[in-house]
């Protein structure tokens, strides 16, 4: 799911809607991370002498927190990099007239210099769909998703 809109049921959703069973809900929405850190015998793929840059998207970062993941990416043996700061993109602010300048300044922060700095065969994840599109935008690189890493990888 999202980030985003996980984030909604973690953060929002309670205050939007006077509903209480939002709270049941809410316990039982988890990122794949947590769900497969949880799932007994789960063992991620190998992927020893890969590296992965990660951008973990603001939601991630500031409501559902992000060590799941990286327990997880450290568990596969792949040299992490994890990025602190937003891409840029912000939902729509990014994509808004008057906004591009800013955009690109936040993502001259933190993630274009990692990428820059990252070898070519470098993977870059990232969960956030603005954050993958800023990537995309920005670097001409494909950012993948932590599913999409995971099932690429899933006979090694």
């Amino acid at each position: 799911m999202e980030p985003s809109c996980l984030a909604v049921w973690h953060s929002d959703a309670g205050d939007l809607v006077d509903d209480p069973r939002i709270e049941r809900v809410a316990d039982a929405m988890v990122t794949l991370a947590q769900l497969l850190e949880r799932t007994p015998g789960y063992e991620p793929p190998d992927l020893s002498g890969h590296r992965v840059v990660a951008q973990p998207h603001c939601h991630e970062a500031s409501v559902l927190g992000w060590g799941d993941q990286e327990s997880l990416l450290r568990r596969t043996g792949a040299s992490l990099v994890v990025l602190g700061g937003c891409c840029g993109l912000a939902g729509n602010f990014g994509v808004e007239q008057g906004h591009y300048d800013v955009s690109v300044a936040v993502a001259e922060d933190q993630l274009l210099p990692a990428l820059r700095g990252a070898p070519a065969d470098a993977i870059v994840l990232a969960d956030g769909f603005s954050c993958r599109k800023q990537v995309s935008d920005l670097t001409g690189r494909a950012a993948l998703t932590l599913a999409e890493l995971l099932y690429a990888h899933r006979d090694r």
